[in-house]
């Protein structure tokens, strides 16, 4: 995947790193696209990631990184 690729796009490979076991750069991708997103949109990305994480857990189980992952993106505001 292509991090320069759409907001989606880089959420999924925030998760595919996570789900690999590289929670910091799974949390770094995760900044960046709040980081480049606001209001309502960013609040939408937010319910997307939260969806995924979900996905996640229910694959893999609830680990350290995912609860990192899960504490980080919950705490996204617009």
């Amino acid at each position: 995947m292509d991090p320069s690729g759409s907001d989606r796009q880089r959420l999924l490979l925030a998760a595919a790193r996570l789900a690999a076991g590289d929670v910091e750069a799974a949390l770094r991708d995760y900044q960046a696209v709040f980081d480049s997103l606001e209001g309502q949109m960013r609040l939408d990305m937010r319910t997307v990631a939260q969806w995924d994480l979900r996905r996640l857990a229910e694959r893999t189980g609830i680990g350290p990184g995912l609860k990192r992952a899960a504490e980080f993106v919950r705490a996204v505001r617009a």
